[in-house]
């Protein structure tokens, strides 16, 4: 099957070989821009306040939000959702239910022609919240430069940009609980980099290759 340009490999044999990955994935984990390699990998490379600057965030943020479709009143409530989503000292740290105000349907998305329950009742993720909040963890990852990841390729050059974000992306999605998804993210990571959207695009990689593939969803257990 084709994505982006890229062919994915069979899900069944690459979710067989997550757990092997895993282990390898969460050792590779360290950047060499400046992080101190003995530090836990949440602490030195996840997305978070206490490791990206705030207006970072807060500019990639905006940036999401601009491409939704979502009213004055609910942008405000989404934003302070993806705030408080990436704050090490709020309740809702790292808890993708909390972003109820991402979806693009009050809560619910259509999976097959059919209405999906909405995320707290069936415990699923969905591949839209996912997909936002990696597009806003890869924004402040790279301080927030204009024109996104097309913007700092310019700047930076792809090698940097694709370290930068593999490492980031990678230590976010162990944070999130979702261990084999960041075992398996680097197949996702350079095609990706292609489009405007890479969270967008690493998250319906993901959705490939889980245990129900292309439903919207993510099951991983």
């Amino acid at each position: 099957m084709l994505l982006g340009g890229n062919i994915i490999l069979n899900s069944a044999t690459e979710v067989k070989a997550a757990s092997q990955q895993k282990t390898i994935a969460q050792q590779t984990l360290a950047s060499n821009d400046g992080v101190n390699n003995d530090e836990s990998v949440d602490q030195s490379n996840s997305v978070n306040l206490n490791t990206v600057d705030r207006n970072a965030l807060l500019t990639s943020i905006n940036t999401e939000l601009n491409s939704r479709n979502l009213s004055s009143e609910k942008a405000e409530k989404a934003k302070q959702e993806m705030l408080n989503f990436f704050d090490p000292n709020n309740a809702n740290y790292m808890n993708l239910d909390s972003l109820d105000d991402w979806e693009d349907t009050a809560g619910e998305l259509p999976v097959n022609g059919t209405t999906a329950p909405t995320l707290s009742k069936h415990g699923l993720i969905s591949v839209g919240i996912l997909g936002s909040a990696l597009n806003v963890a890869i924004g402040a990852a790279l301080g927030g430069i204009g024109e996104g990841v097309l913007g700092a390729i310019k700047k930076k050059g792809k090698a940097w940009v694709r370290r930068k974000v593999a490492t980031r992306v990678k230590a976010t999605l162990i944070n999130m609980k979702l261990d084999d998804a960041a075992a398996l993210v680097s197949g996702a990571i350079d095609f990706a980099l292609d489009y405007t959207d890479p969270g967008a695009q690493i998250a319906k990689y993901l959705d490939e290759h889980d245990k129900k593939s292309g439903n919207g969803y993510l099951e991983w257990w």
